[in-house]
């Protein structure tokens, strides 16, 4: 995979970069604890794997996540919550959060999608 391969791939949904997840934990950490240490767990695990070569050094580590529907809806339930998060201290946070949560919700609405195309049957003829 090449940079721009690998760049591609990572704006897919169910990949978050180091930085957006470790933002999730920070605010999944007191209002759900377990789902907090969920994500922690992600970003211990195996990242995707990034290209080499010239070019390639700056590129910042991205994982897949993988959460049930429930748990995504309870990241995306939080976040939306934490509007006032990290208010006062940087306005730019707030831009960060806002887009953190269209990202969670992209990958809670691409999930709800695979489960209803598993969940339909062929029409038989």
């Amino acid at each position: 995979m090449n940079r721009e391969q690998y760049l591609r791939f990572c704006r897919r949904p169910g990949i978050f970069s180091e930085s957006a997840l470790r933002l999730t934990f920070k605010v999944l950490r007191k209002p759900r604890p377990r789902l907090a240490l969920r994500i922690q767990n992600i970003l211990n695990g195996v990242s995707v794997p990034r290209p080499t070569g010239e070019g390639c050094e700056s590129l910042s580590e991205h994982f897949r996540v993988q959460l049930s529907a429930e748990e995504l809806e309870l990241v995306v339930s939080c976040l939306a919550k934490a509007g006032g998060w990290g208010s006062g201290t940087c306005p730019g946070q707030q831009v960060m959060l806002k887009a953190l949560l269209e990202d969670w919700r992209r990958l809670a609405n691409s999930h709800d999608s695979e489960q209803l195309a598993g969940a339909q049957t062929p029409t038989q003829q």
